[in-house]
């Protein structure tokens, strides 16, 4: 099996889960829901840049999945800290 093959089912694999949480955010009951669906996504989107990134056998991609990480992780937390209700005083 080479690389380039595990990649495509990768990506395919990714898109599936990527479509799933897009239904849980649209349909979830509740706010905390919503904001995991949000935080599946930001990580499985990284996930599929870095999946291209190995087919077209780049690295220039690899900035650009640590800004998307860096910023579904600060977004996730603001979240989880305004549902909280510690946000805002």
């Amino acid at each position: 099996m080479s690389v380039d093959l595990v990649a495509v089912i990768g990506l395919g694999v990714l898109g599936l889960s990527i479509a799933l949480c897009g239904v849980r955010a649209a349909i979830g009951p509740s706010l905390f829901d919503r904001a995991l669906a949000f935080d599946c996504i930001s990580y499985n989107f990284a996930g599929s840049i870095l999946l291209v990134s190995l087919l077209m056998r780049s690295a220039l991609y690899i900035e650009v999945v640590l800004v998307i990480a860096l910023f579904g992780f600060i977004a996730t937390i603001t979240i989880a800290f305004y549902l909280e209700g510690t946000l805002v005083e």
